[in-house]
């Protein structure tokens, strides 16, 4: 799913970033991805229903999308 591709591609950049920063000899950065605060902006605006309502609501369109997919294929 799209979420599973955004998860690896987000935690390729905070590899490198973690690397990079511990070269610099600072604390390490903080962890909180892009993904976590787009679905707490979501869950905002759907006047702060639940974190899952809005993980449902972020992968509807891709779940609809998929069993398109699979209503159009052609049955062998």
């Amino acid at each position: 799913m799209i979420k599973n591709v955004f998860k690896d591609k987000l935690n390729q950049m905070w590899s490198q970033l973690r690397e990079w920063w511990l070269q610099t000899r600072r604390p390490p950065v903080p962890v909180v991805s892009k993904y976590d605060k787009f679905i707490g902006l979501l869950q905002n605006e759907k006047d702060g229903g639940t974190r899952e309502h809005a993980e449902t609501d972020y992968n509807r369109p891709m779940v609809e999308h998929e069993a398109n997919q699979q209503r159009a294929a052609p049955n062998p």
